[in-house]
C-alpha cells in the first residue's frame, strides 16, 4: 500500500500587530494519511458543535487542517491567522523540493534567502 504524502506551506500572521510586524512566518508541513486520519476526529467534533456534518475522508480541508495540527505537534505555530496552500502539485514544486526546510517556522530573511518571496 502506497501513502499518500501532500506537502503544504502555512502563512501565518497577525492583523492586530503594527504595521510591517504582522508577518509572523512560514511553516512547510508534509502532511502524510496517518495526520488526516488523527486530525479527522477533532475537527468533526468541532463542525458538530456548529451543527455542520463531517467532511468527506478525502476532503482537502482535512488535509489542511492535519498541517495545521503538525504545526503545533512540531511547535513552529506562532498563532494568529494562517493562509495555507497544497504546493507539492504545483508544477516547479520537484525542483525546489530539497532545499525546503519543513517543521520549522521560516522568517522572512529565510524566506527570501531560499527565493521563495
Amino acid at each position: 500500500m502506497t501513502t499518500t504524502t501532500q506537502t503544504w506551506w502555512l502563512s501565518f500572521c497577525d492583523p492586530d500587530r503594527p504595521t510591517g510586524e504582522q508577518f509572523l512566518g512560514v511553516v512547510i508541513v508534509d502532511v502524510t494519511e496517518a495526520d488526516v486520519v488523527a486530525a479527522t476526529p477533532s475537527v468533526t467534533a468541532r463542525r458538530a458543535q456548529f451543527g455542520l456534518p463531517p467532511f468527506a475522508p478525502d476532503a482537502w480541508e482535512l488535509w489542511m487542517a492535519a498541517a495545521v495540527r503538525l504545526t503545533h505537534y512540531w511547535a513552529c505555530n506562532p498563532g494568529g491567522e494562517v493562509a495555507s496552500l497544497r504546493i507539492d502539485d504545483a508544477p516547479e514544486f520537484p525542483a525546489r523540493d530539497a532545499q525546503l526546510p519543513r517543521n520549522r517556522l521560516l522568517t522572512k530573511p529565510e524566506l527570501d534567502a531560499l527565493e521563495l518571496v
